[in-house]
């Protein structure tokens, strides 16, 4: 009896969540009437509803002379998690967000660094061919000179 009695309760709260997220297209063949709205209820307001639907059952339960565990005693424990979860990926959002921003401005400064690194050979490139027209200039001189 207390498996039905689990049963149901989680069979109550996976219909619940699934309302909380995106709407899905209904498995009908006019896909036209598929909405994809947000639930208009909050979610404190779901979770009143479902501690009031859990105590039905139990009520029901108990009329049908079935031995019932509480059902909603663990609800505002589980209310409590969704909160401190919520309050968790809302943390950690943030700091993906701040993490991205420091990822972007390393790119940045790294094709910088890049961009100096790559003008500085081609800087030192041309300072080596000027040197070797130099040189050469100076020995052809030098060497006309000795000859004439």
């Amino acid at each position: 009896m207390c498996r039905k009695v689990v049963s149901v309760a989680m069979l109550l709260l996976a219909s619940w969540v699934s309302c909380w997220g995106e709407a899905r297209p209904l498995a009908s063949t006019d896909q036209r009437s598929a909405t994809s709205e947000q639930p208009s209820l909050p979610l404190s307001t779901l979770w009143q509803i479902a501690d009031e639907s859990l105590r039905i059952i139990e009520e029901s339960l108990i009329a049908q002379g079935e031995p019932v565990e509480n059902l909603s005693i663990s609800l505002p424990e589980l209310y409590q998690k969704s909160q401190e979860l919520q309050e968790s990926v809302n943390a950690l959002s943030q700091r993906f967000g701040s993490f991205e921003g420091s990822l972007i401005k390393l790119e940045k400064n790294l094709l910088h660094a890049s961009n100096e690194v790559i003008a500085s050979a081609n800087q030192a490139r041309i300072e080596k061919m000027i040197i070797f027209h130099l040189s050469s200039l100076i020995i052809g001189f030098i060497t006309i000179n000795i000859i004439f």
